[in-house]
């Protein structure tokens, strides 16, 4: 199965809105861009300034898109996900969390050489 576009807002201050069709992403001074509805799978947004209006939310609900919002520390801190189920929401939960560079998840990094060392031994995620 061929997923469509995956459509990450990172710019701080974007606005998010329906228009004609089309999500369109713009700032106060200039107009980012847009993507027809029908081609997105999901939205990342990977910026703590970012608005959407309720109407584009409705309409990536109504294609079944997901809209995963990221954290401070780059970790997934909400999913908006459609009310309806649909047996590819699977694979679009998938394919939005392998992000390509520069924020892909690396494996757990542990502060010590093994986990026989004792209590002062503790692992941590660590971004890239």
């Amino acid at each position: 199965m061929m997923l469509g576009r995956i459509v990450e807002i990172t710019i701080s201050g974007a606005r998010v809105a329906l228009e004609r069709g089309f999500i369109k992403v713009s700032t106060i001074d200039r107009h980012l861009g847009e993507v027809p509805l029908d081609e997105i799978e999901a939205v990342i947004t990977s910026t703590p300034a970012a608005t959407y209006t309720s109407q584009a939310l409705a309409a990536l609900a109504a294609r079944g898109a997901p809209v995963v919002i990221w954290g401070i520390d780059f970790a997934p801190a909400a999913f908006l996900l459609p009310m309806r189920g649909h047996y590819a929401q699977g694979d679009r939960m998938e394919a939005t969390s392998y992000r390509l560079s520069p924020l892909q998840k690396t494996a757990m990094v542990t502060d010590c050489k093994s986990q026989s060392q004792g209590p002062g031994c503790r692992s941590r995620s660590q971004w890239v």
